[in-house]
């Protein structure tokens, strides 16, 4: 039979009459998978491109057009565009692959800054922070030869005065070491670490101070946080060899805590347009919404500066349009979710600004709490 045809006239399972592609009674779909391999590779093509469709009739608007897939699908037309939460999961686990894989390549992470602190002498502590110097002079050199990148040269500025910090902190240890093992005395702790021990007396000692354990934690409790505070100064330790670790696994925790995040977001737009008669539901399908953009929109501006960095030195005019068009993708991050947010609660632009700017100020504060708990979490798991 044709491959829309049905296949028997009632059910299989429960002996319904058929009315359409699934059984009305109990559910059970018409076709199986026992049947011709043709027909499963014709139904198969048939969804991946009525899907693919779908993706770009929601990708495009949701990037172009600020509140046109959430006020559509707050109307009812949702067949049209992909489910918010799905889109929402696929988003951001895309853009936090891409991030980590850009931050992996960065020049000046965590594990740049560990040379000067493993210098074992004042030679090797100058020659490294010379070879660090003129790669951010070069960097430099670069920026300012180039404007679309000069939003860049305030981290190049803080970047050189870590080093010179990590360098003086590193060269006042080493001469206080080299002195104290002439005058046969122990040698004073390495800078950049904290000496951390939890002894038997229920207090934790950090450095030369005790902070004390409250006395009303349980045994159990006592006992637990105990553990994790001896794992994570192993880890930290570990750490200063291998800080690739701490960065995958707090990559790896973000994806979870913003779909936490999700329906706290969701309840700040609750909150602030209380008396709009709107589901605390709609807010979460925004929220999901703003966020997928949000995903979308990084993933468009690291690729505009791959672009640009790849026809750096090329033609001129690309070069330079190439430039404008990330920088103006980066700036449209915020103008779009103002306008969305205006467009889908359809409010005036004054209240729209400051309710956008109240929403963002309290957001900032949630996010800042939950990226302490994911690196606390992350150094006890890594």
């Amino acid at each position: 039979m044709g491959n829309g045809a049905l296949e028997t006239a009632s059910c299989l399972n429960c002996g319904t009459p058929l009315q359409g592609s699934h059984c009305h009674a109990c559910g059970q779909p018409v076709k199986g998978l026992v049947r011709p391999l043709k027909n499963i590779a014709y139904d198969f093509l048939d969804t991946v491109f009525e899907y693919d469709s779908r993706i770009w009739r929601t990708l495009v608007p949701l990037y172009l057009f600020p509140g046109r897939i959430t006020r559509d699908y707050l109307a009812g037309r949702r067949m049209r565009h992909v489910l918010p939460f799905r889109l929402f999961f696929v988003l951001t686990v895309l853009t936090f692959l891409v991030l980590q894989w850009n931050l992996g390549d960065t020049p000046f992470g965590l594990d740049n800054v560990n040379p000067l602190q493993r210098a074992e002498s004042i030679e090797e502590l100058d020659e490294q922070l010379a070879r660090m110097q003129a790669d951010l002079a070069e960097t430099r050199a670069e920026m300012e030869a180039d404007p679309q990148r000069a939003y860049g040269l305030g981290g190049i500025r803080t970047a050189e005065r870590a080093l010179e910090r990590t360098a003086e902190q590193r060269r006042a240890w080493l001469e206080a070491r080299d002195e104290a093992l002439a005058e046969g005395r122990e040698p004073p702790p390495a800078p950049g670490g904290t000496s951390f021990r939890v002894s038997s007396d229920d207090f934790v000692t950090v450095g030369d101070g005790d902070l004390d354990l409250p006395d009303w934690l349980p045994d159990a409790a006592r006992t637990q946080l105990e553990n994790w505070i001896e794992r994570g100064v192993r880890n930290i330790n570990r750490l200063e060899e291998e800080p690739e670790r701490l960065i995958r696994r707090f990559f790896g925790l973000l994806p979870p805590v913003l779909f936490v995040l999700m329906p706290v977001f969701a309840l700040l737009l609750k909150t602030f347009y209380l008396f709009h008669g709107r589901l605390y539901m709609e807010h979460l399908v925004v929220a999901l919404h703003a966020h997928s953009f949000l995903g979308l929109a990084v993933l468009m501006g690291f690729a505009l500066n791959g672009l640009h960095a790849l026809a750096s030195g090329g033609i001129w005019l690309l070069d330079v349009g190439l430039g404008w068009l990330a920088a103006a993708a980066w700036w449209w991050i915020p103008i779009h979710l103002y306008l969305m947010q205006r467009n889908v609660y359809q409010q005036g632009w004054g209240f729209t600004l400051l309710k956008f700017f109240l929403i963002g100020l309290c957001y900032t504060v949630v996010l800042a709490i939950a990226t302490v708990i994911a690196v606390i979490v992350s150094v006890v798991t890594a």
